[in-house]
């Protein structure tokens, strides 16, 4: 069963041994997929929502390429799924990736990231560590200090 089987207004729960269709969820109502609202809602943040556009900032994206210029297609931990968020601008924290490399070779993967980067030309420079990695915040950095970063990191 899918989501079309169910008619106007419904649903596909998708469950293992027994799916169901069950009705649509009306607006500001939690939600996991834009196929739960009702309408021409969409879920964003979570939530159904009207008048949203796909590529704006909150909305479900499975890749980079789902998002508008500006914001990048990340997991939302109280989400459970991905949806594009701003990319961190000057002063904004950020997580910086122990190996600079990876992290540069990984934005260009398809699919949604654990984080955003930095916007523009903005690098993340460490300022302490938690539990996710180094916290970080976005800075402009000069170019010596680029070429040294990421030397270092091929060492």
């Amino acid at each position: 069963m899918v989501d079309e089987d169910c008619g106007e207004l419904r649903y596909c729960l998708y469950e293992i041994e027994n799916s169901k269709c069950l009705p649509c969820i009306p607006t500001d109502m939690p939600c996991t997929k834009d196929e739960e609202c009702c309408s021409d809602q969409m879920c964003v943040w979570g939530q159904c929502t009207e008048n949203a556009t796909r590529g704006e900032e909150g909305t479900i994206c499975q890749g980079q390429r789902d998002c508008r210029a500006g914001l990048c297609c990340a997991f939302q931990r109280e989400l459970l799924f991905p949806v594009c968020n701003p990319r961190p601008e000057r002063g904004e924290s950020c997580l910086n990736q122990p190996n600079l490399l990876m992290d540069m070779l990984a934005w260009d993967m398809e699919g949604p990231r654990d984080h955003c980067p930095c916007a523009h030309d903005l690098q993340c420079q460490p300022q302490g560590r938690n539990s996710d990695g180094d916290l970080g915040f976005c800075m402009t950095v000069d170019v010596s200090q680029l070429y040294i970063m990421r030397n270092s990191v091929l060492y």
